[in-house]
């Protein structure tokens, strides 16, 4: 989709922009003081106020944008897709696991739980 993002909500969002994009950094979008310094071009997660073009979200963040009064002019393709909790049992299971843990191996072992959802959430919407 394209969306537009409103002059009169530049001064209200320049701290915290809506719609994060993935844009590559030219030498020209840089400030003076980082202009000077070692760059080739290279694609960063960046917060602007710019329009975005053939932007993708999930329709939760587009009910919020909308309310937060950004635009939305063309619309380019729609996903439907339905979600489920594969992964309910597994992380039951490891929270068990961590509450009954009683050595020191046990707990340390427990306490990298989280960190192994947080790796596998992030793998598996890594592409999306």
């Amino acid at each position: 989709m394209d969306l537009e993002y409103p002059n009169h909500l530049h001064d209200a969002h320049n701290d915290y922009p809506l719609a994060v994009d993935i844009p590559t950094v030219t030498k020209d979008m840089l400030s003076v003081y980082n202009m000077e310094s070692l760059f080739g071009k290279q694609t960063s997660l960046i917060p602007t106020l710019y329009n975005k073009v053939k932007y993708v979200t999930h329709i939760k963040k587009l009910k919020l944008y909308k309310h937060l009064e950004l635009r939305v002019t063309k619309i380019q393709r729609v996903l439907e897709f339905e979600q489920s909790r594969w992964l309910k049992s597994y992380i039951d299971f490891n929270t068990e696991k961590r509450k009954t843990a009683t050595s020191d191996f046990e707990r340390f072992f427990s306490n990298s739980f989280p960190i192994l959802h947080m790796g596998s959430r992030w793998k598996t919407s890594g592409n999306a």
